[in-house]
Protein backbone atom coordinates (compact mmCIF):
# COMPACT_ATOMS: atom_id res chain seq x y z
CA UNK A 1 0.00 0.00 0.00
CA UNK A 2 1.33 3.34 -1.26
CA UNK A 3 2.42 5.75 1.93
CA UNK A 4 0.76 8.63 2.63
CA UNK A 5 3.26 11.22 1.83
CA UNK A 6 1.36 14.02 2.96
CA UNK A 7 1.42 12.96 6.29
CA UNK A 8 4.23 14.55 8.54
CA UNK A 9 5.66 14.00 11.25
CA UNK A 10 4.92 16.43 14.23
CA UNK A 11 3.20 18.74 12.21
CA UNK A 12 1.76 20.30 14.82
CA UNK A 13 3.78 19.00 17.83
CA UNK A 14 6.38 21.11 19.56
CA UNK A 15 9.94 21.58 18.03
CA UNK A 16 13.39 22.68 18.81
CA UNK A 17 14.64 25.25 16.70
CA UNK A 18 17.88 24.08 15.14
CA UNK A 19 20.32 26.14 13.36
CA UNK A 20 22.34 25.59 10.20
CA UNK A 21 25.41 25.17 12.54
CA UNK A 22 23.41 23.12 14.83
CA UNK A 23 21.89 21.07 12.09
CA UNK A 24 25.33 20.07 10.53
CA UNK A 25 26.99 19.15 14.08
CA UNK A 26 24.06 16.54 14.46
CA UNK A 27 23.61 15.82 17.95
CA UNK A 28 26.64 16.77 19.16
CA UNK A 29 25.09 20.08 19.46
CA UNK A 30 23.15 18.74 22.58
CA UNK A 31 26.85 17.82 24.44
CA UNK A 32 26.11 15.56 26.99
CA UNK A 33 22.49 16.04 27.58
CA UNK A 34 20.11 13.73 26.51
CA UNK A 35 18.03 14.51 23.39
CA UNK A 36 14.40 15.96 24.17
CA UNK A 37 11.25 15.01 22.66
CA UNK A 38 11.21 18.44 21.02
CA UNK A 39 14.56 17.74 19.32
CA UNK A 40 13.83 14.33 17.99
CA UNK A 41 10.22 16.29 16.54
CA UNK A 42 12.75 18.47 14.62
CA UNK A 43 14.50 16.41 12.78
CA UNK A 44 12.07 13.91 12.00
CA UNK A 45 9.91 16.68 11.11
CA UNK A 46 12.49 18.42 8.49
CA UNK A 47 12.96 15.16 7.11
CA UNK A 48 9.41 14.55 6.28
CA UNK A 49 8.82 18.02 4.66
CA UNK A 50 11.40 17.55 2.74
CA UNK A 51 10.22 14.11 1.63
CA UNK A 52 6.88 15.30 0.93
CA UNK A 53 7.56 18.49 -0.79
CA UNK A 54 9.88 16.22 -3.29
CA UNK A 55 6.55 13.50 -3.63
CA UNK A 56 4.88 16.43 -4.26
CA UNK A 57 6.66 18.69 -6.56
CA UNK A 58 9.14 15.80 -8.32
CA UNK A 59 11.66 18.57 -8.23
CA UNK A 60 12.77 20.77 -5.40
CA UNK A 61 12.29 24.67 -5.89
CA UNK A 62 15.05 26.94 -6.28
CA UNK A 63 16.97 27.62 -2.81
CA UNK A 64 19.89 30.35 -2.85
CA UNK A 65 20.89 28.63 0.38
CA UNK A 66 21.61 25.81 -1.51
CA UNK A 67 24.85 24.20 -3.64
CA UNK A 68 23.80 23.78 -7.79
CA UNK A 69 26.74 21.92 -9.71
CA UNK A 70 26.73 21.40 -13.69
CA UNK A 71 28.81 18.40 -13.76
CA UNK A 72 26.01 16.68 -11.99
CA UNK A 73 23.74 17.98 -14.25
CA UNK A 74 21.42 19.51 -11.21
CA UNK A 75 17.78 20.32 -11.73
CA UNK A 76 15.90 22.77 -10.01
CA UNK A 77 12.17 24.26 -10.26
CA UNK A 78 12.25 27.84 -10.42
CA UNK A 79 9.09 30.24 -8.68
CA UNK A 80 7.65 30.59 -12.27
CA UNK A 81 7.49 27.07 -12.13
CA UNK A 82 9.73 25.72 -14.89
CA UNK A 83 12.71 23.26 -15.00
CA UNK A 84 15.83 24.74 -15.09
CA UNK A 85 18.57 22.70 -15.59
CA UNK A 86 22.51 23.96 -14.27
CA UNK A 87 25.06 25.11 -16.64
CA UNK A 88 27.37 26.39 -14.23
CA UNK A 89 27.34 26.19 -10.33
CA UNK A 90 25.36 28.01 -8.59
CA UNK A 91 25.06 28.28 -4.60
CA UNK A 92 26.79 29.96 -1.77
CA UNK A 93 30.31 28.06 -2.76
CA UNK A 94 30.02 29.46 -5.63
CA UNK A 95 27.58 32.91 -6.50
CA UNK A 96 23.87 32.31 -5.97
CA UNK A 97 22.13 32.59 -9.56
CA UNK A 98 18.18 32.30 -9.39
CA UNK A 99 17.06 30.75 -12.45
CA UNK A 100 13.92 33.15 -12.83
CA UNK A 101 15.14 35.94 -14.87
CA UNK A 102 19.14 34.52 -15.18
CA UNK A 103 21.05 36.64 -17.94
CA UNK A 104 24.65 34.86 -16.85
CA UNK A 105 23.78 31.37 -18.52
CA UNK A 106 23.91 29.54 -15.21
CA UNK A 107 20.85 28.18 -16.12
CA UNK A 108 19.03 26.75 -18.86
CA UNK A 109 15.35 26.29 -19.43
CA UNK A 110 13.64 22.88 -19.66
CA UNK A 111 10.98 23.78 -21.72
CA UNK A 112 8.25 21.71 -23.70
CA UNK A 113 10.47 22.63 -27.02
CA UNK A 114 13.39 20.89 -26.04
CA UNK A 115 12.03 18.01 -24.33
CA UNK A 116 11.46 16.84 -27.76
CA UNK A 117 12.92 17.42 -31.00
CA UNK A 118 15.65 16.52 -33.27
CA UNK A 119 18.96 17.62 -35.04
CA UNK A 120 19.63 17.20 -38.17
CA UNK A 121 23.56 17.70 -39.38
CA UNK A 122 24.36 17.57 -43.40
CA UNK A 123 27.66 20.03 -42.78
CA UNK A 124 30.30 18.38 -44.19
CA UNK A 125 33.61 17.39 -42.25
CA UNK A 126 34.43 17.66 -38.09
CA UNK A 127 31.79 19.25 -35.88
CA UNK A 128 29.87 19.10 -32.86
CA UNK A 129 26.56 18.07 -31.57
CA UNK A 130 25.53 20.44 -28.07
CA UNK A 131 23.34 17.95 -26.00
CA UNK A 132 20.25 19.46 -25.09
CA UNK A 133 19.11 19.82 -21.57
CA UNK A 134 16.53 16.72 -22.18
CA UNK A 135 19.62 14.25 -22.90
CA UNK A 136 21.69 15.64 -20.92
CA UNK A 137 19.43 15.67 -17.48
CA UNK A 138 18.80 11.51 -18.45
CA UNK A 139 15.42 12.55 -18.54
CA UNK A 140 15.27 11.56 -22.69
CA UNK A 141 17.31 9.33 -24.84
CA UNK A 142 18.37 9.88 -27.77
CA UNK A 143 18.03 7.83 -31.42
CA UNK A 144 21.07 8.29 -33.62
CA UNK A 145 21.43 7.88 -37.66
CA UNK A 146 24.51 8.02 -39.51
CA UNK A 147 25.06 7.68 -43.53
CA UNK A 148 28.50 8.12 -44.63
CA UNK A 149 29.07 9.29 -48.36
CA UNK A 150 28.46 7.17 -51.74
CA UNK A 151 31.30 6.53 -53.67
CA UNK A 152 31.85 8.67 -57.04
CA UNK A 153 32.37 6.94 -60.12
CA UNK A 154 35.25 6.84 -63.23
CA UNK A 155 35.22 6.58 -66.57
CA UNK A 156 35.70 4.42 -69.55
CA UNK A 157 36.82 4.96 -72.76
CA UNK A 158 35.21 1.51 -74.43
CA UNK A 159 32.81 1.09 -71.62
CA UNK A 160 30.38 1.85 -69.30
CA UNK A 161 32.46 1.88 -66.06
CA UNK A 162 31.00 0.64 -62.81
CA UNK A 163 28.46 2.61 -60.37
CA UNK A 164 29.97 4.05 -57.38
CA UNK A 165 29.61 1.73 -54.22
CA UNK A 166 26.57 3.33 -51.67
CA UNK A 167 27.99 4.90 -47.90
CA UNK A 168 26.55 2.86 -45.23
CA UNK A 169 23.92 3.16 -42.65
CA UNK A 170 24.05 2.94 -39.07
CA UNK A 171 21.37 3.59 -36.06
CA UNK A 172 21.60 3.30 -32.45
CA UNK A 173 18.69 3.38 -30.35
CA UNK A 174 17.73 4.82 -26.51
CA UNK A 175 21.63 6.37 -26.46
CA UNK A 176 21.80 7.90 -22.83
CA UNK A 177 23.88 10.90 -23.29
CA UNK A 178 23.29 11.88 -19.67
CA UNK A 179 26.47 14.46 -18.20
CA UNK A 180 27.75 14.78 -21.67
CA UNK A 181 27.87 18.47 -22.63
CA UNK A 182 28.76 17.75 -26.70
CA UNK A 183 29.62 15.21 -29.29
CA UNK A 184 31.79 15.43 -32.28
CA UNK A 185 30.30 14.25 -35.36
CA UNK A 186 31.74 14.20 -38.46
CA UNK A 187 30.28 14.15 -42.23
CA UNK A 188 31.30 12.31 -45.24
CA UNK A 189 31.23 14.13 -48.54
CA UNK A 190 30.47 12.06 -51.95
CA UNK A 191 33.26 10.67 -53.42
CA UNK A 192 33.44 13.23 -57.00
CA UNK A 193 33.74 11.34 -60.19
CA UNK A 194 36.20 11.40 -62.58
CA UNK A 195 37.74 11.33 -66.35
CA UNK A 196 40.13 8.41 -65.71
CA UNK A 197 39.84 5.00 -64.56
CA UNK A 198 40.12 6.19 -60.84
CA UNK A 199 37.63 7.98 -58.52
CA UNK A 200 37.04 9.38 -55.63
CA UNK A 201 35.77 7.12 -52.19
CA UNK A 202 33.48 8.79 -50.15
CA UNK A 203 33.62 10.16 -46.63
CA UNK A 204 33.25 8.56 -43.82
CA UNK A 205 30.84 9.50 -41.13
CA UNK A 206 30.68 9.16 -37.37
CA UNK A 207 28.94 10.58 -34.18
CA UNK A 208 31.50 10.73 -31.51
CA UNK A 209 33.01 7.08 -30.08
CA UNK A 210 29.47 5.37 -30.50
CA UNK A 211 29.07 4.69 -33.97
CA UNK A 212 30.49 5.21 -37.93
CA UNK A 213 30.10 4.62 -41.07
CA UNK A 214 32.86 4.45 -43.78
CA UNK A 215 32.37 5.79 -47.19
CA UNK A 216 31.33 4.06 -50.51
CA UNK A 217 34.27 2.51 -52.89
CA UNK A 218 34.44 4.34 -55.94
CA UNK A 219 33.48 2.90 -59.42
CA UNK A 220 36.00 1.57 -61.65
CA UNK A 221 36.18 0.49 -65.71
CA UNK A 222 35.19 -2.89 -64.88
CA UNK A 223 33.80 -3.35 -61.39
CA UNK A 224 31.49 -1.53 -59.58
CA UNK A 225 32.28 0.20 -55.78
CA UNK A 226 31.85 -1.64 -52.76
CA UNK A 227 29.60 -0.27 -50.28
CA UNK A 228 30.61 0.86 -46.68
CA UNK A 229 30.60 -0.92 -43.91
CA UNK A 230 28.69 0.49 -40.57
CA UNK A 231 29.04 -0.23 -36.98
CA UNK A 232 28.21 0.74 -33.61
CA UNK A 233 24.70 0.95 -33.69
CA UNK A 234 21.97 -1.34 -32.82
CA UNK A 235 21.25 -1.32 -37.13
CA UNK A 236 24.31 -1.78 -39.26
CA UNK A 237 24.05 -1.87 -42.97
CA UNK A 238 25.70 -1.04 -46.13
CA UNK A 239 23.82 1.08 -48.79
CA UNK A 240 24.55 -1.57 -51.60
CA UNK A 241 27.69 -2.15 -54.14
CA UNK A 242 27.76 0.41 -57.28
CA UNK A 243 26.83 -2.51 -60.42
CA UNK A 244 29.08 -3.73 -62.85
CA UNK A 245 30.42 -2.40 -66.22
CA UNK A 246 28.00 -2.66 -69.16
CA UNK A 247 30.11 -4.42 -72.04
CA UNK A 248 28.12 -3.09 -74.28
CA UNK A 249 27.85 0.40 -73.04
CA UNK A 250 24.11 0.57 -71.96
CA UNK A 251 23.59 0.95 -68.25
CA UNK A 252 21.11 2.52 -65.65
CA UNK A 253 20.70 6.34 -66.04
CA UNK A 254 22.12 7.54 -62.95
CA UNK A 255 23.51 5.78 -59.88
CA UNK A 256 22.44 6.25 -55.57
CA UNK A 257 19.05 7.56 -56.06
CA UNK A 258 17.99 7.63 -52.95
CA UNK A 259 20.22 6.91 -50.57
CA UNK A 260 21.16 3.27 -53.43
CA UNK A 261 24.40 2.54 -54.63
CA UNK A 262 24.85 3.46 -57.65
CA UNK A 263 23.79 2.29 -61.10
CA UNK A 264 25.54 1.62 -64.18
CA UNK A 265 26.94 4.58 -66.18
CA UNK A 266 26.02 6.01 -69.57
CA UNK A 267 26.93 6.34 -72.60
CA UNK A 268 27.87 9.36 -72.36
CA UNK A 269 28.33 11.44 -68.93
CA UNK A 270 27.64 9.11 -65.78
CA UNK A 271 24.86 10.46 -63.66
CA UNK A 272 25.40 11.95 -60.01
CA UNK A 273 23.74 10.32 -57.33
CA UNK A 274 20.75 12.49 -56.15
CA UNK A 275 20.20 10.77 -52.86
CA UNK A 276 22.32 10.73 -49.10
CA UNK A 277 24.95 7.99 -49.29
CA UNK A 278 24.19 7.13 -52.85
CA UNK A 279 27.06 6.32 -55.90
CA UNK A 280 27.20 8.55 -58.92
CA UNK A 281 26.52 6.64 -62.29
CA UNK A 282 29.83 5.55 -64.00
CA UNK A 283 30.93 7.18 -67.91
CA UNK A 284 31.33 5.98 -70.95
CA UNK A 285 34.06 8.29 -72.48
CA UNK A 286 32.55 11.01 -70.41
CA UNK A 287 32.92 11.91 -66.87
CA UNK A 288 31.55 9.48 -64.03
CA UNK A 289 28.98 10.46 -61.57
CA UNK A 290 29.61 11.89 -58.44
CA UNK A 291 28.54 10.47 -55.20
CA UNK A 292 26.19 11.93 -52.49
CA UNK A 293 27.30 13.10 -48.53
CA UNK A 294 25.75 11.53 -45.34
CA UNK A 295 24.47 13.22 -42.62
CA UNK A 296 24.09 12.22 -39.26
CA UNK A 297 20.54 12.65 -37.52
CA UNK A 298 19.70 13.41 -33.84
CA UNK A 299 16.32 12.38 -32.18
CA UNK A 300 14.65 12.70 -29.08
Amino acid sequence: MAENFNRVFAESGGKTAISDIDYADGWDFIGDNPPEVEDFNSVMNEQDLKIAEIHREGVVTYDADTDYAATTNDITKGSDGNLYLCSVNSGPASTPVDPVGDTTGAWVAITGKESKGSVFIDTLGPTSFTVPPALRSGSKTAKVTVVSGGGGAAMDAANSAGGGGGGAKSIIYGLDLTAIASVSVTVGDGGAGSLSSTASNGGASSFGAYMSCTGGLYGGPTAGGISGMAAGGDYNEGLGDGANSNTDGGGAPSGGIGGGAGGKGTRGTGNDARGYGGGGGGGTSLNGGDGFQGYVLIEW
